[in-house]
């Protein structure tokens, strides 16, 4: 398959002939000169790619087809090598906001004959508000990546922004470096522990002891550090002094925000949210079958897909059930984003999702 005439032409008539990338809008059509006719410099760019071991390519299309209209963006060629060599920056969440956003600024700009603010992007708006909100070091050994890999999306829907190292740090980086600086630039140091990462020596013990170093130089009385059990485990001789919170109890990460919306407050930073209730409680149902029906997909291709239950998936969207953090987590990882990226993104409500759901 490949994409046909008549799609090429839509996408390249509603992104007005420039790029759709923020910033850029630049014409993808360069003028004749005496010697040589027009030259095309713009290129259709795939969001989901045309197979799974692409950029993004694990992901469902939008509409079910590759080829189709909703799964395609208008680049110029730099680009394009920008966002499919950077596809862990560059999301299916923030392409589709970035070619939503571009062609309502083309059709805002034919239609009045203005010349409106540019779209901006929703990541570069993310990193102007990432200064005002609580920023979060989490230290963690390699065999806890994925229960910290799901604390870190937890935050992330809470207002915070933590950082993780396989999130943060970019190809070529000095990670010792980098780590460093982090650790330093954090409001607060959340030491995740568990049988394994007490008992390990290696780099999880360096990063403790950076913590340590700057916990020193914090006022009295200041939360920095938080010692977070992932298990039931022994804590190091070196955080007894500081008050832990057991992630895997009730009510365990409720009180970990309780802590971080304190040290926002003495920091005068925005205060850390409860997002993360709001979206899995009321709003996860109906934002779900909104991308699903916005993907062309049934109830059952979605849940061949995300592994999720057909049953499951139709009472979460009837509202009869809530998804947990790791249903969630799982279904939002189908749509090849995470927990925060879901809640942010807008789908129009098509009249066929009222009625989209399949008998179970």
């Amino acid at each position: 398959m490949a994409v046909s005439s008549r799609t090429a032409k839509i996408l390249w008539g509603k992104a007005g002939a420039t790029c759709s990338f923020p910033g850029c809008q630049r014409r993808l059509v360069a003028d004749a000169t005496e010697l040589n006719g027009d030259v095309v410099l713009g290129e259709i760019a795939h969001i989901m790619a045309q197979n799974r071991d692409g950029p993004r390519g694990k992901h469902p299309a939008p509409g079910g087809d590759v080829d189709a209209y909703e799964n395609l963006i208008l680049l110029c060629g730099q680009h394009h090598t920008l966002i499919d060599g950077q596809p862990n920056t560059y999301t299916v969440a923030r392409l589709l906001q970035m070619k939503r956003d571009h062609e309502q600024w083309v059709s805002e700009q034919l239609s009045s004959g203005q010349h409106p603010q540019l779209p901006g992007d929703t990541a570069h708006r993310d990193e102007a508000v990432s200064e005002s909100r609580l920023r979060v070091f989490l230290c963690r050994s390699s065999g806890d990546k994925p229960a910290v890999w799901r604390l870190y999306q937890m935050l992330c829907v809470d207002d915070m922004d933590p950082w993780l190292a396989e999130e943060k740090l970019l190809p070529g980086q000095d990670w010792h470096l980098e780590i460093t600086k982090a650790v330093r630039a954090a409001h607060a140091v959340v030491v995740c522990l568990s049988h394994s990462s007490i008992r390990k020596t290696g780099y999880v013990q360096k990063e403790i002891e950076y913590a340590l170093d700057v916990a020193a130089e914090q006022p009295e009385g200041t939360i920095f550090i938080i010692p977070l059990r992932l298990e039931e485990c022994e804590m190091p001789d070196q955080l007894q002094r500081w008050q832990r919170v057991d992630l895997f109890e009730s009510g365990g990460y409720h009180l970990l925000v309780r802590a971080l919306q304190s040290r926002a407050q003495t920091l005068g930073l925005a205060v850390p949210t409860h997002n993360l209730d709001k979206l899995l409680i009321h709003e996860f149902g109906k934002k779900l079958q909104q991308m699903r029906v916005a993907c062309g997909l049934s109830i059952a291709q979605f849940g061949q897909y995300s592994g999720v239950s057909l049953r499951h998936l139709s009472a979460m969207e009837s509202g009869r059930a809530k998804p947990g953090v790791d249903v969630a987590l799982k279904i939002t990882i189908a749509f090849g984003m995470g927990l925060r990226e879901f809640m942010e993104v807008r789908v129009e409500e098509t009249p066929d999702a009222k009625n989209s759901g399949d008998a179970v």
